[in-house]
């Protein structure tokens, strides 16, 4: 069949399938699919260009009118360079993406202690230690709110931290989101995404690197606002680097027991959410889940940037012994690894986030404090 413009023009006005087997009752509408990726980019998409952005099965099918048994066979042929990477959308649609492999390989300490996860999916996790009979201590520490990518990272303290970190065997961590900057054209009304100095694409490859040589002391990993913003267009970078470094990954909040020596730890993780400036709004909002959980010795946020720790106490019931229980709890805020001068919030006149970190401190005895 000769397209005429005048047909193109039909054919590019036709919204939907039922539209274009209406007015071409006599193509295959695959071929007018194809037809119209031909008039709308000057070439014919392949499957590789249109998954560059995070597309589900049932999008692959709409747009090129393959069977789910065909599409399956072609993305086994990843092109060089790439990796297919398979997550999941806003809705918990399973997507399929085109990422950019990690073009220089790492490599990855084995980790010395073991996970399980909940079997159902549920947020909870379950870490084993060895037993370490010479250490009386193991600190457990956060990462979160690196912002990597924008020009306040202090890429200085940051590397001393991680050194800190590799050097000590007793020490441990986890991240608690925005790692990321991660800025795209929605972030903060379109402004920030011109304060980036590192694109997203290579914010990926450098976080990797940075992150590599304490991979295998890393216990978790839950996504920041400025991960999760990706999301809604396409995927969450740090899904994809922990998946890169074999940490475990949660998109929501975790709920963690560590077993040590016979003795069990709990912790709640969240990146969280808050605008207030003052300290009472932060640790309330950090304070939020004591409301609705069990005793759990330690509740963490970061997403303020600031460095806070209070230790309430809850009554609890022990009915083997038919007493009450006063029990410590600690409330934690997670500190940022950014510089202030010529920050975002340097110029909106906000208080400078604080530096440093808040050690978990796991004893063999039993007993746990939070230490600056």
């Amino acid at each position: 069949m000769k397209w005429t413009k005048r047909l193109a023009d039909l054919l590019m006005s036709c919204k939907s399938d039922e539209e274009l087997k209406e007015n071409f009752p006599n193509i295959k509408l695959e071929s007018l699919r194809r037809q119209q990726r031909k008039v709308r980019g000057g070439k014919e998409k392949s499957i590789w260009d249109f998954i560059s952005k995070g597309k589900t099965m049932v999008e692959i099918q709409h747009e090129f009118g393959m069977t789910e048994e065909s599409i399956v066979k072609e993305l086994k042929n990843v092109p060089d360079g790439f990796d297919l990477f398979e997550t999941f959308n806003f809705k918990k649609k399973k997507i399929y993406v085109l990422v950019r492999k990690i073009a220089e390989a790492v490599k990855i300490k084995q980790r010395d202690w073991k996970f399980t996860l909940q079997p159902d999916g549920q947020p909870y996790m379950l870490i084993n230690f060895p037993n370490f009979e010479h250490l009386e201590k193991i600190k457990i520490l956060p990462i979160a709110d690196l912002h990597y990518g924008a020009h306040e990272f202090n890429a200085e303290k940051f590397a001393d931290y991680v050194k800190f970190i590799k050097d000590h065997e007793h020490i441990y961590c986890f991240l608690a989101g925005d790692i990321f900057e991660n800025c795209n054209g929605e972030s903060n009304r379109g402004v920030s995404i011109f304060d980036q100095e590192v694109m997203p694409n290579q914010q990926k490859e450098d976080i990797v690197h940075l992150l590599a040589p304490i991979a295998h002391k890393i216990l978790w990993a839950v996504p920041g606002n400025h991960e999760n913003r990706s999301r809604k267009f396409d995927f969450d970078p740090l899904e994809y680097v922990a998946s890169i470094l074999g940490i475990p990954y949660f998109d929501e909040p975790i709920y963690v027991d560590v077993v040590w020596k016979n003795n069990l730890f709990t912790f709640f993780c969240q990146h969280g959410r808050s605008g207030s400036l003052t300290e009472g709004g932060k640790l309330n909002a950090a304070s939020r889940p004591l409301e609705f959980q069990e005793h759990v010795h330690f509740t963490i946020m970061a997403h303020v940037h600031d460095a806070k720790a209070i230790r309430p106490t809850r009554i609890v019931r022990d009915r083997e012994n038919f007493k009450l229980i006063l029990k410590k709890q600690y409330v934690i805020i997670c500190p940022a690894f950014l510089d202030y001068f010529g920050s975002y919030a340097a110029r909106a006149a906000m208080k400078p986030g604080a530096w440093g970190t808040i050690a978990c401190e796991l004893y063999a005895s039993g007993d746990y404090h939070a230490s600056t």
